[in-house]
This record gives C-alpha cells, structure tokens and sequence, in this order.
C-alpha cells in the first residue's frame, strides 16, 4: 500500500507491506447423477450407474464399491459397503451395479489454500478434508468448508477455554496455524469421521530441536454445539500421517458422539500426548417465565463442566482397497502404498517385483482390512509371545509377491525396552509362524517382509512366559 500526502511545502509518499490472510473455501453436494439410493425391504438399497460415473472401484464380486464422482460434486471418494453376503451385483452388461447397503463413507475434496504472494510461517498449498460416516446416505445434502489463517477473535477464544479446562490442571495453546469450519446440511445418522489437516514442516518444528518434537505439541481442536445448545469442545487424539512436498499430514477422528464439533483448528499446545477430552464449555439452561401463558425462555445457568469420554462401539472395518498396476506377467510397472483405515498398517509393493494372485495371473488390486481382536485365532496360554491386538487381513488370499514386500505396523504407544513381531497364522497346522521382520524402537515401527497374503498380526514378547517358538 501506498500512502501520498501533498501540501502547499511538497509531497512526500510512503509505502508499506500488507499481507492478507489465508483462506479458502468450498462445498461438497449430493444428489450425484448416476447414484440412486432408496429403501427397500427396511434397508437402503444402491442403483450404480457406471455409464454416467465409470470411475469407480474394484469391480465385482466386492463387498465395497469406491466411487470417485466428477470433480463439480465436490467429493474425492464415495464409499459404498454392502450389507449381506450378497454383495454388489451387475447387470450383463455391467453398465449398472445394485446393493444394500449398510454405510456410507463420503470424502470431501481437499480445501486448500494457496498464495501467489509472502508465503506466511505456516506454508502454502495447505489444506483440508472430512470423511463422514453414515448409516443413511445424504441423498440431498451439502458440507461446506471454510478455512482462515489463525483464528478469530471468538474461535481463539474458544480454543484458550478448551486447553485451560484439560485435566487435570490445564495447558495453553501457544499458537494456531489455521481454523476449519465445516457447515452440514441434511446429514444425519453419524458415525466416527475423519478430519485431515496439512501444515508447513517449519511451522510444526518452530521453537523445538527438531520437527519429531515439535509434531509431539502439534494438536487437532475443535469446539461445536451439540443438540441442546451446549457449546462444548475437544483435543482430538492426532495422528501423523505423512510428509510431502514440505508439509506435515495429521489426522484425527470426530467420534460419532461428538459429531456436532464443527470449527477445528490445527495448534500447538504446551504439552505432549493426546489427552482426548471432551470439554462443556458452557450450559445454558432454558426456563420459562411464570405464569405460563407462552412466555418465551431466558437462559438462567451457565456453568463449566468436563465430561468423561464417550466410547461408541467399534464399526467393523470397512477396509482399503488400492489398484495395482502391472503388466501381464505380474511385473509392478508403479510403486503402490496402501494404509490401513485406522492408519497403523501399511503396505508398500515397489517396481519390478512380481505380483501375482492363486491361479498366476497378474493383480489388479489390493486390500487391507482390520481384524477385531476377538476374531483372531486364539492363542495358548504359557506363550512366549502375547497378542498387541493388532491384526489384518491382506487380500486377495494366498496373492504372492516376489521380492517379498514390505508390510509395516506403527505401535501406538510403544513402551522402550519391548520387543515386537509379526505373525501369521498357518491354518493347515492351526500354528500361529513368525514372519521376517525388525523392530526401531526410535520410531515404533515394525516391518515386515511378506511374500504371500493371509492374516497377520501384531505380538510382543510375553515376559512371563518360558517357552519360546511358534505356537
């Protein structure tokens, strides 16, 4: 900006710099051509037609349908899990695809914001995306996203609440990247989403030795009003994900029982872990005026509270599917990564090894699904080894890899001194065997070298046993 002021003794003209804030925005619609979901025998069946949305994924017969709508809708992905045994049926000319389906996983384009000018501390090209989760397909529906550089007065407000009332004594948010509002329109019946963020690495190291540190005081916050008026806010439990192109991913779910949480921010907090809490700010108590005679209601009690964590059941894990692209050898013509939906697993196929399913020919896709812990196979007592409640399932069955490829587990608060190894479980001799892998205990990782799919999963070394070996 540039400032001239004149008078009868000359002129004299001064410049300065101003930089706007970051931001962007944008909405994510529904009904989509080509998607009909209606009810029909007490459950919400789909019409697919892949004429109108040929981009879609994998074929049939699959328990999942992935739909990647025009880019006008707004949605990065639509997901489809059936709801029998059945599956996702076609007709003969496979131009249209049918199913009842159980839920619906609706993925939003990612809401970033970029400058052609001074690029702030917290980085360009950054952005945001939202998953919801439903049982009851938002056939008319909209979820729009707004995000701003730092935060306004009132959310920074809101946020200080949140931090300060954290038991059991409190932190402080010492700064704020950027906030993301999300407004939902028609959306009903939800489970738990997925809000992911991105930030500049630099941003994320700041003060710390390093940005492995400084990630261990970087937050996901949010604060909403739920269905009486309350206003009530959380520290998500974050999740890092990746780094790409000088920006840190994080992730976190929206529990399905505070699904109203609708403006987050990604902070830095003094402290480190993921104290997952949900915070009642304020209560406001409605009472009417005496009397009766249709006296309109005054909020009469504002009070702080902090509410114990509400845990909803587990949803079964719908799974990841990924295309693989080989020629018709089987030969890996592009490197495939694959992440699990809880994001502790993934699967990574480089160029040039050899993939191949039970009859030989080539892959053309693979999967990855978590196992409940009670469905895996049991275990002896007196074992030398003790389940981490950690297990997959890598489709398609007895698919063969040569190299082997690697498969790699991050142990959610892994304590320093164990050990840990993956195993899979051999149904023939009903033995669970050990599979090549090493452990770094720096990052909590373990990695595993697979050459075929089955189920695997995750153990520690049993201290109170005195048997060793496959069991």
């Amino acid at each position: 900006m540039t400032l001239t002021a004149t008078n009868g003794h000359g002129s004299s003209t001064a410049t300065k710099n101003i930089r706007s804030l970051m931001g962007a925005g944008s909405t994510a619609t529904t009904p989509i051509n080509g998607i009909t979901v209606d009810t029909r025998f007490r459950r919400q069946f789909l019409t697919y037609n892949a004429t109108m949305l040929p981009s879609f994924f994998p074929a049939v017969p699959t328990t999942t349908l992935i739909s990647y709508p025009p880019p006008q809708y707004g949605w990065q992905n639509i997901t489809f899990v059936t709801a029998d045994s059945t599956g996702i049926s076609t007709d003969p000319s496979n131009s249209s695809y049918y199913a009842n389906i159980s839920r619906f996983y609706l993925t939003s384009n990612d809401t970033i914001a970029t400058t052609t000018g001074s690029v702030p501390r917290i980085g360009n090209n950054w952005g945001v995306s939202y998953q919801l989760n439903t049982t009851e397909y938002p056939s008319s529906a909209s979820l729009k996203t707004e995000t701003r550089e730092d935060a306004s007065a009132g959310d920074r407000a809101a946020f200080d609440d949140v931090a300060s009332k954290v038991w059991p004594s409190g932190t402080l948010v010492r700064d704020i990247a950027y906030t993301a509002t999300f407004t939902k329109q028609n959306i009903r019946n939800e489970g738990t989403a997925i809000i992911n963020m991105s930030v500049a690495e630099d941003w994320v190291k700041g003060p710390a030795a390093s940005v492995t540190e400084g990630r261990d005081y970087t937050y996901i916050m949010a604060y909403g009003f739920d269905t009486m008026g309350n206003k009530r806010g959380a520290i998500l439990a974050k999740r890092y994900v990746t780094t790409n192109n000088g920006l840190d991913y994080y992730e976190a779910e929206v529990p399905e029982s505070a699904s109203y949480l609708s403006t987050f921010a990604l902070a830095k907090l003094s402290g480190s872990g993921n104290p997952f809490q949900l915070i009642t700010l304020t209560v406001a108590s409605h009472i009417g005026t005496e009397g009766g005679g249709g006296g309109s209601g005054t909020p009469v009690v504002v009070q702080t509270t902090v509410s114990p964590e509400i845990k909803p059941a587990p949803l079964p894990d719908p799974g990841k599917t990924a295309k693989i692209y080989s020629n018709l050898q089987g030969v890996i013509s592009q490197a495939t990564t694959l992440q699990s939906t809880d994001g502790l697993a993934t699967v990574t196929i480089g160029e040039g090894i050899v993939a191949i399913d039970s009859t030989g020919k080539a892959l053309s896709s693979i999967t990855i699904r978590a196992l409940p812990a009670d469905s895996v196979p049991e275990i002896p007592t007196n074992s030398a080894f003790a389940f981490q409640k950690i297990a997959y399932e890598l489709q398609p069955d007895s698919a063969t890899f040569s190299p082997p490829i690697s498969v790699s587990f991050t142990i959610p608060q892994a304590r320093w001194g164990q050990e840990f190894f993956v195993k899979t479980f051999d149904t023939p001799t009903g033995t669970w065997q050990d599979v090549p892998a090493r452990y770094n205990p720096n990052t909590g990782i373990v990695t595993a070298e697979v050459s075929h799919f089955c189920c695997f999963a995750l153990f520690h070394k049993n201290s109170a046993a005195h048997t060793i070996g496959n069991f």
